[in-house]
């Protein structure tokens, strides 16, 4: 197989990846748009399909802008696009998706973000040594052992993340431990009703730390996770070590470590759509539940509700949240969903946000067993959510299927999904 070669693109697939093909087989890569042509890498050759990396645009799409960052096929590869465009493949890539799945799921509606950029609330750098001096970096997409420099930090991020990003960057330059520190990740947190910033370093070294700390942001360090990279145990804090985010009246606070969803914004409108699918006065089981951001809100209206989630540390804020509310009619216990997928269900509504890989075969098997009136399935991956869903329609039948558009720039989306019991 050459090593590059050009490619006319036809259509993006249900995975955001745009396809074309190269001597009869199906080639798919992540940047170009249906319609143009692009120079391309073969990354892996499969039996009956190529995957490739974007190397340059050669014929380019009139959805084009021109307006991107140099970095953005390594976090927004549809930077640059006509963003009305944008929302008009995402939403038939959602169609796509259930129809390759055969299942019914009426569209209700698909909403686009009003913010297209600084809409993130979460920015993961990797810290390297380049010519000497600390700079932020992301990894080039399709690699591990290569990086693109970012020297005014990523406009995915609201500037008050970025400015704080770089300000530690350049104070590790000023006391000279760049070398120390490369290879590390720096991760900033931002909230948007408070405008806190808080920095995360996760790093395996033992250095003066106060005097890394910024202006204006808080700082923790804290050792990698066994098995994952992540931040797990913190040696060094000062300031706030977590942030909170307000939703219609509700305070909801999470730890530096925790998941949160990255697009406040988006999420407040999701929580609409998921209280509005919640009959008064139910009980609801929330499954994947981190520290009740879902949940939390529903308690206002629900008999009771009860969060079950794998991290013990988010389950124990959810009920830290609850107390700070007031609410008395919600419970959390920490196991994982498949765990508790071993008993029945027992609750009215059953909400379910997992991460990408979808739903637990467990999950699905007690789910249809324990036969909740209404499941409420929202999900970051709808290729997953309509797998899921095509094994849950033995009990179920989608009745309403909304996109949301956390993720402008990207090909990325969430959807929400409301399936009734037959």
């Amino acid at each position: 197989m050459p090593m590059s070669q050009v490619i006319k693109f036809e259509k993006i697939v249900p995975e955001g990846k745009a396809m074309g093909r190269h001597n009869g087989k199906a080639t798919f890569c992540v940047g170009p748009l249906p319609g143009e042509s692009a120079r391309v890498s073969f990354r892996r050759q499969k039996r009956h399909h190529n995957e490739a990396v974007l190397q340059e645009i050669i014929e380019a799409s009139p959805a084009r802008t021109g307006d991107a960052e140099e970095h953005h096929p390594s976090c927004s590869p549809w930077q640059g696009v006509d963003y009305g465009y944008q929302i008009r493949l995402k939403t038939e890539m959602l169609h796509e998706t259930y129809r390759q799945h055969t299942v019914s799921a009426p569209l209700s509606g698909f909403h686009a973000a009003k913010e297209t950029l600084g809409f993130r609330n979460r920015l993961d750098f990797t810290l390297t040594d380049h010519g000497g001096r600390l700079q932020l970096a992301f990894h080039t997409r399709g690699t591990w052992d290569s990086l693109v420099m970012l020297p005014h930090g990523c406009r995915l991020g609201a500037p008050t993340m970025n400015l704080a990003a770089q300000a530690f960057v350049d104070k590790a330059n000023q006391y000279g431990i760049t070398s120390r520190l490369s290879g590390d990740m720096l991760t900033v947190r931002h909230s948007r009703s408070t405008g806190e910033v808080l920095l995360v370093l996760t790093t395996s070294q033992d250095l003066d730390w106060p005097m890394l700390q910024p202006d204006g942001a808080g700082l923790v360090v804290a050792r990698p996770r066994p098995g994952s990279g992540a931040p797990g145990e913190a040696v060094y804090a000062t300031g706030a070590t977590s942030l909170s985010e307000n939703f219609g009246g509700l305070a909801i606070s999470y730890p530096y470590g925790s998941f949160f969803q990255t697009n406040t914004e988006m999420f407040t409108l999701a929580l609409q759509g998921i209280a509005a699918a919640v009959p008064f006065g139910s009980t609801v089981i929330e499954l994947y539940s981190g520290v009740g951001a879902i949940g939390l809100p529903l308690a206002h209206t629900a008999a009771h509700v009860q969060g079950i989630e794998i991290d013990s540390n988010a389950s124990l804020w959810s009920l830290l949240n609850a107390k700070a509310a007031g609410i008395n009619n919600y419970s959390a216990v920490a196991m994982p969903a498949e765990q508790a997928a071993t008993q029945p269900l027992a609750a009215d509504v059953v909400i379910v946000d997992p991460p990408r890989a979808g739903l637990h075969p467990k999950v699905v098997r007690q789910l249809l067993q324990s036969r909740p009136q209404r499941i409420i399935y929202l999900s970051c991956n709808p290729v997953t959510q309509a797998r899921d869903t095509a094994m849950l329609r033995e009990g179920y039948s989608p009745t309403s299927l909304t996109g949301y558009d956390f993720y402008p720039q990207t090909l990325h989306m969430e959807a929400l999904l409301v399936l009734e019991r037959r």
